[in-house]
């Protein structure tokens, strides 16, 4: 019936004899599944969408938290080193203060004596058990 039906639509003589409602409900019928076709991939690509949307949406709500509880963790350790309040006088006055607790100098020969002891140093032979 169907090829019937294409061979009355395509001719002329034809789908003048058929009732009009008829001929334009035949005619209308691939066009509206195929429009419903569409839709529907509109609606899959539509609901896709929001999907990643809320997907990225979670993923950025994460990283801000992450920042947030970074910061907190800088401000704790800047706040420790008091870091924060000291200018570069004051940075520069506390290093020194602190090499001089390790006991380190900037003497030249100081250095180069424990160069020449690092450097005199040889390698272990590691260990190889068979």
């Amino acid at each position: 019936m169907a090829r019937s039906s294409k061979k009355k639509l395509d001719d002329p003589d034809a789908a003048q004899s058929m009732p009009k409602g008829k001929l334009v409900a035949e005619k209308l019928t691939p066009d509206i599944q195929r429009a419903k076709a569409v839709v529907a991939d509109a609606q899959a690509a539509v609901a896709s969408a929001k999907l990643v949307t809320r997907t990225a949406q979670n993923r950025a709500d994460k990283a801000a938290e992450d920042v947030v509880k970074a910061q907190a963790k800088l401000a704790k350790a800047t706040s420790k080193l008091g870091a924060e309040k000291m200018t570069p006088e004051e940075q520069m006055r506390r290093f020194e203060e602190l090499a001089r607790e390790l006991e380190c100098d900037e003497s030249e020969e100081n250095f180069g004596a424990a160069l020449r002891v690092i450097a005199k140093q040889k390698p272990k032979e590691p260990d190889i058990k068979r």
